[in-house]
């Protein structure tokens, strides 16, 4: 599972705003709010996607995105996503 398909999972809907290196979207952060700050790249790192938020910083991949918006422990993040 990819950054875009668990964005959309919490209830984001991202709109694509570029279509290079596979696209980029946009949509408000699960963490603080705004309009079109959160960025997500769903192709980068082998398919698993990255993102960044302008307002509070926070990036990363797919782990990262399970820690900082659901919560979870490293080890979760990893066996949610099948990594070992």
């Amino acid at each position: 599972m990819n950054i875009l398909t668990m964005v959309q999972n919490i209830g984001l809907s991202p709109k694509k705003a570029a279509s290079t290196k596979g696209g980029e979207y946009h949509s408000p952060c699960p963490g603080c709010g705004g309009e079109d700050r959160f960025h997500v790249w769903p192709e980068q790192n082998a398919g698993q996607g990255s993102y960044w938020c302008r307002g509070c910083g926070k990036g990363g991949d797919a782990i990262q995105f399970l820690i900082d918006f659901q919560g979870l422990s490293f080890k979760e993040a990893c066996s949610r996503l099948n990594l070992k």
